[in-house]
């Protein structure tokens, strides 16, 4: 397969919900040729803090609990040869999340997908 599909994923106050994101992923089907890319799910880290600041990677403990428990629904979701989850070791924002899922995709082309666009 010539063409990945890369989708970023980040903590958010929808945790552990995962319909946005199984949506995204059941569009990508729609797409000629790519029904069967293969998928790699890239989940950005967060910083533990008492103020809620997504954008910047910061959440509660509440948060990374929710986080972590979307993390194994995704993982008992997408378990199959086809999907690949990655996880960021840290916060690192939408490019570099996108940077490290092109680094592991290793195909000539990819699809970036936010989780929920």
């Amino acid at each position: 397969m010539e063409t990945a599909v890369i989708l970023v994923t980040s903590p958010s106050r929808a945790n552990p919900c995962t319909v946005l994101i199984e949506e995204v992923i059941e569009s990508v089907a729609l797409l000629d040729g790519l029904e069967n890319a293969p998928v790699f799910i890239v989940m950005d880290g967060f910083i533990l803090h008492d103020t809620v600041r997504t954008k910047r990677g910061r959440i509660t403990e509440q948060m990374a609990a929710a986080y972590e428990e979307y993390h194994q629904k995704l993982s008992t979701i997408f378990a199959s040869d086809r999907f690949t989850i990655l996880r960021c070791k840290e916060h690192v924002g939408f490019a570099l999340a996108v940077r490290y899922g092109l680094e592991q995709c290793g195909t000539k082309y990819a699809l970036v997908l936010q989780h929920d666009r």
